[in-house]
Parts: C-alpha cells; structure tokens; sequence
C-alpha cells in the first residue's frame, strides 16, 4: 500500500481551483460576488481572449484595509461568517473564503484596493499562488482585481477550454445574471477593447430588463407577484407567451438576491404557460424568491450556483400557479382575460346580507353566504344506493332570477366548454374550473361558517384506507364533519360512512373519497393552510369533469353560480374559469381591422 502523507499546500490549492475555477466566466462570476458583498453600486469589467489573457474588474465598493489584503488571498479566509451558526443564515454571495487563493493559485493576480478615506491604497501581486510584490499605493477608493494568464500553470486546464467566441459567450451569461439580481447597479463590459454591456443604474426590473432583452420588450411583460405565506414573497416579470425562445437561457432564478440554476424551479415557471407556449419553447422570466435564510441551504455546491430547499414542492407549486395566473387568461385567444368590472350584470337577485369573512379564507371583504351553494331541483334519484341530486339544476324563478342571455341558448364544446352570450360579448367558461370555483367557496363557506348538510346513504359503505390516509383523515375529523360527512373510524384503518355532502357524485364515493384524503395530504405536504387545503380537494375531486354531457338548464345554473362567487375567475389552483370574446376581438383575429 502506497504511504498515506498530507498534500502540499500549492497542490491543495490547485484542487480547489478544479472546483471553483472552471473557466474565465467562473472566475468573472467570484469577481462580482465580491464586488456586490462589498457594496459595489458601479463594476467595470475588462476581459481579452475570451478571459484567458486578461479579465480586470474594478468597482466602487468599501475596498480592503492594508493590513487585511494578505489575508484575503489565505484560504478559508472570510469576513462573511465566524460560527457553524452563521452556515445556516447566509445572505452574502461568497462566504467560503476559497475563491481568491483558488484564482491566484492558476494565474498572475494583481490587487489595487483602498478604503474610503484612507490616505493610501495597498497593492499586490501574486504569481501562481505566490507573493510578489507588496506595497502602497494611490488610495482610489473600492477594489481593481486583473487576473492575468488564467491556467498558466496548468495547461491541462486551458487545453480543455472552448473557444474564445464561446468563453466570451459564458461570460456575457454570467454578467447579464448579475446585471438582472443588481439592476440598482451600473455594469459595463468590454472585451478586446470593444464595448458589449453599458447599463446604467435601474430604478426597476423592468428598466433592466428591457435593455437585456431589447427590443419592445417593455409592452410584453408581465408582472408577477405572491406572498403565499409568511416568510415567502415571490416576485419578478415574465414575458406574454408570444416572447418565447428554444432554451431556459433567459430563465433567471434569484434566491435571496443570489442568481441559482435549479432546473425544477425552472420546469415550474414553464408549466404555468400551460399549452400557450409550443413544446420545446420556453419564456423569459426574472423570477425573484425572497424566504426564510434557514429555509435553504447555498452550502452546497462549491460554485454556489446551486441550492437546496426545505420545501421545493411547495415552492414549485407556488411558482406554478403565479404564472398560470399572470398569463393562461390573458393569452387565450390572444384576447381579454375577465375583470371584476366585466363581470355580467345578473339582473335583480335576491340578495343575502352578507357576514364578514376570515381573513384566512380566499381573498378579502366579504363572503357571501348561500348565494354560492349549488341548491338543488326537484329531481332527486335513487342510484347505486345513494339518494342524489341532480347538479346545477335551475334555481326556481321565485328564489332568484337567472343569468338572462336575452333569449339566446348555452352551448357546450367539446363537453368542456360553456359558451354564451351577453352584453354584446361571448362569454366562454370551463366547466371544470368554473365547477371547482363553485365547490372551493361553499366548502369554505362550510368550514368557516357554516357546516354543510349532508345526503344520507341508502347503506352504510365502509372501506379500508392505508395508515397514512388513515392518520390524515384522523387528525382532521372535524374537518370533514362540516363539509357534510356523516363518517367515522370503523377499526384499525377503516371508516364507515353514513352521508356525503349532496354534491358529492352518486355513483363513487369510496374513489371520491379516497382521491379526496390523498390531495388532502399532498397539500398539506407543501404547507397549505388544512381548511384551505382540504376546501381545494373536495373542489377538484367532487367538480364536473371534461367530458361530461350538460343540459341546457345545467349550463345556466353553472353560470349563476359561477358569478355569484366571491372570486369566480380562477379556480382554487390559480387556473382560469372564463374568458370572454368580443366582435372586436374576433374581427381583429380575422384582420378585419
């Protein structure tokens, strides 16, 4: 067996290197993050042959006292953290301490640094990891690094370089992620003597984004914005779903102000354009995610360019359903995504005084009482051994007038879609949606305010559920009683249930119940609040499906109670229920006009 001995600290260094100094645009990336942990507001970054001959950046930040120059070329050296604690909080770029000794450990290093109000700067060189020069100089307030001769002393390393138009290419990438996450900054790039990036300062996202992506870009984006629960905020722009491209190159993902690549996030922001982006294309998106520092960990890459999160599911799904909300609506048809003030006037209803509603339930201001229940009429079956009620059967003249389309019929597309027309405009809904919004504000109505009632079985149906279903539906019991369950345990995993809330589906309450519980506890995983978590499954699982044959008296008892909800454009998973269509529209699509 070969002697086991401890490396030289010169070969330590250059390992390191391997980790963090991959190519020019690697080190261009430490360079900034430097910058910005030093206040920089102003970089200005010089780069020749791709990065290979040179790459200068000076800034304005707070600069190095001289006595703490060496120092930052020592590895583990850092001023960003000092206990095992500070691990878990970090809201610095760099804290490793290895990127400087790494960089000079593989090239010529030339430091020009000052604080403000020093009466003289400080200067070094170090060569291949060793010091050459160290001495006073001009007092320039903030920080020149050049780095000169990158892997020349490793021509292993630069033999597996790209070319220069390529490495040139990576470092644009780089710089543009940091122009995005510090559009407050002026950035300036020049490579070979010839000027490829001048942004000055922003005063927002927009501004910055503009002069990246160019073009008329500015009319195109979207705002995006959700705080989804306390200590999360996200936020940032995306672009309507006719700006597109062939890569996630114009993806930017900033964590805590810290630009990350993570390729699940990146699959959420394209999963909320849905079909309105052809497969194989993806959006423009400067997504912004501000949480708790202990909610992710940045230690776990040497390059800092990937996280990891407590909670990504959830993350995900909030990501998601931001982008399905900002733009599936506004991009159907290419036309009009609904309003509140283009709700349909209804005619005179029969009003209930509205109570005040909880302020955890959807939304805010008011929460209407049993104007949103679908009530039933007077056809009542008996089906597999449950007494049901038909759904959406029309409310009796006498209880409350119905949505008037002045004579005109409801028609029903593709089994899916409810057209009908109003106020001189098509009104379109998804019947599953606009459902599932219908189910969503009763449930919540049940579980806030009011329990719901409950169809009782011809027979008690009992079944078995597996012990995860089991613990869920357990511990949240009541829940379920005020939906309208009239259920409980029936020995070790089972459950016997006696009555369903009456919307519930005649003819599969075990399939309803048991897909019920698992959406339950998928939500719950992700963190939801249980009322609202459990109101969205009953909501999805109970809804119409697509499919599904409506009558005309069907259709109209969907729009009323489509339009007497609260929020009844969006169903509870942020997805759209209606769009409408006006003659101006359609002669703009057939360029009438």
């Amino acid at each position: 067996m070969a002697e086991i001995k401890k490396l030289p600290s010169h070969l330590i260094d250059k390992i390191a290197a391997g980790e963090v100094v991959e190519n020019p645009a690697s080190v261009v990336k430490e360079l900034l993050e430097n910058s910005l942990d030093a206040g920089a507001t102003s970089l200005d970054l010089t780069i020749e042959k791709g990065g290979t001959r040179l790459i200068s950046l000076t800034d304005n930040g707070s600069g190095i006292a001289p006595d703490q120059v060496r120092q930052a070329f020592a590895r583990h050296a850092t001023s960003k953290i000092s206990q095992e604690d500070d691990l878990r909080t970090i809201a610095s770029y760099g804290f490793r301490g290895e990127a400087l000794p790494a960089i000079a450990s593989v090239s010529i290093v030339e430091m020009t640094t000052a604080t403000a109000g020093a009466a003289e700067g400080t200067r070094i060189i170090i060569e291949g990891g060793d010091e050459v020069l160290f001495e006073p100089t001009s007092p320039r307030a903030g920080t020149t690094l050049a780095i000169k001769q990158l892997f020349y002393n490793t021509p292993a390393r630069r033999k597996f370089l790209k070319s220069e138009t390529s490495e040139n290419r990576k470092v644009v990438a780089i710089y543009s992620k940091y122009a995005v996450c510090s559009y407050g900054s002026s950035l300036k790039l020049k490579s070979n003597g010839k000027e490829i990036i001048n942004y000055p300062a922003d005063n927002d996202l927009a501004g910055r984004l503009q002069r990246l992506w160019g073009g008329n870009i500015g009319s195109r984006l979207i705002e995006v914005e959700g705080n989804p629960m306390e200590g999360l905020r996200i936020y940032g722009m995306v672009t309507h779903p006719g700006i597109n491209r062939g890569n996630r190159n114009q993806i930017y993902l900033m964590v805590n102000g810290r630009p990350v690549y993570d390729v699940s996030l990146m699959h959420a922001i394209r999963s909320g354009y849905g079909n309105t982006i052809d497969s194989g294309y993806f959006p423009l998106a400067a997504i912004f995610i501000e949480l708790d520092k202990t909610a992710v960990d940045v230690n776990v890459h040497p390059a800092k360019t990937e996280v990891r999160f407590a909670n990504e599911r959830y993350l995900y799904s909030q990501i998601r359903k931001l982008i399905e909300a900002a733009v599936q609506v506004p991009a159907l048809f290419s036309v009009n995504s609904v309003k509140s003030h283009q709700r349909p006037t209804p005619g005179k209803i029969n009003k209930i005084p509205p109570r005040d509603r909880p302020q955890s339930a959807v939304g805010s201001g008011k929460y209407h009482d049993d104007k949103i229940v679908i009530r039933n009429g007077q056809n009542n079956h008996h089906h597999n051994g449950v007494e049901s009620n038909n759904k959406f059967e029309e409310i009796p003249p006498e209880a409350e007038e119905q949505f008037d389309l002045g004579g005109e019929r409801f028609w029903q597309l593709y089994n899916t879609f409810v057209m009908g027309f109003r106020e001189g405009k098509i009104w379109m809904i998804d019947q599953h949606t606009a459902h599932e919004r219908v189910l969503y504000e009763a449930a919540l109505n049940n579980l806030y305010e009011r329990p719901g009632t409950s169809q009782r079985l011809l027979f008690d149906l009992s079944f078995e559920l597996d012990t995860q279903e089991m613990i869920i539906f357990e511990k949240h019991l009541p829940l379920f009683e005020r939906l309208g369950f009239e259920i409980e345990p029936f020995g070790s995993n089972a459950v016997i249930i006696r009555g369903v809330p009456g919307y519930f589906e005649s003819s599969s309450v075990e399939k309803l119940f048991r897909n019920l519980v698992n959406g339950f506890a998928d939500s719950l995983s992700t963190g939801e609040d249980p009322m609202m978590a459990l109101a969205a499954s009953v909501a999805c699982h109970a809804a119409i499906k697509s499919g599904e044959t409506l009558s005309q008296e069907q259709m109209q008892g969907l729009f009323n109670r489509l339009f007497d909800c609260q929020e009844p454009y969006q169903c509870p998973h942020g997805r759209p229920t209606v769009v409408t269509i006006s003659r101006e529209d359609l002669e703009k699509i057939f360029k009438r006009r």
